[in-house]
């Protein structure tokens, strides 16, 4: 007795090309999941370096105020000093 005459093997043979499908829905499902929790992750660490690009921006324009600010002040203390030096020697 041949094994493709038995009722089982008929039905298996019917049967597994519907298994493969539903294997290959279920893959599909979990890469398009695996899709959104990327997008979604992307999407927030895009958020992440925006939000680090601007508080570069704040830090550098600190630093510019902090250095305009240091600038002035030095030149306050050359000009105070040289007004001390010239009135110990008048």
């Amino acid at each position: 007795m041949k094994i493709r005459n038995w009722k089982w093997w008929r039905l298996f043979t019917k049967i597994k090309p519907l298994l493969q499908v539903t294997r290959q829905d279920e893959e599909l499902t979990q890469k398009q999941e695996e899709i959104r929790r990327m997008k979604a992750e992307m999407d927030s660490r895009t958020l992440q370096v925006q939000e680090t690009e601007q508080q570069l921006q704040m830090v550098q324009q600190e630093r510019t105020v902090v250095n305009e600010r240091l600038i002035h002040l030095t030149e306050a203390l050359v000009e105070s000093d040289e007004v001390c030096f010239n009135n110990l020697f008048d």
